[in-house]
């Protein structure tokens, strides 16, 4: 018999594959809304770059992958540099709650963990 979490055949949940019920809208990577919102913030993929320690083709290869997630264009030329798309805009809009919402978990989790140590 297989189980749920059986290796030998993928997980079923009423006759239907699990990695089937877990598709539908796409799931966005927090760390590439966080590089989005900060080229919106910086205004160059170079900056980004240099405020992050990483390389810029790093910092491109990550939007382009955000890009191909949410299967909107986010980025257009402009001369040497980028701009962001209204859909970028309306990305970079939405990303700043949840990063702060993010923020605030992470401070009351460390804050509760702080808690019990006391």
């Amino acid at each position: 018999m297989v189980g749920p979490l059986d290796s030998s055949g993928p997980a079923r949940k009423n006759g239907h594959d699990l990695e089937e019920s877990l598709k539908g809208p796409t799931v966005l990577d927090l760390y590439r809304l966080r590089l989005l919102r900060e080229l919106h913030r910086r205004g160059t993929i170079t900056a980004v770059a240099q405020a992050l320690s990483f390389s810029p083709s790093a910092i491109s290869q990550q939007l382009a992958t955000l890009e191909r997630e949410t299967g909107v264009r986010l980025l257009e030329p402009a001369g040497r540099r980028v701009r962001l798309t209204p859909q970028a805009e309306v990305l970079v809009e939405h990303a700043e709650v949840l990063l702060a919402d993010m923020e605030r978990a992470e401070t009351a989790l460390a804050r509760s963990v702080g808690d019990q140590d006391s």
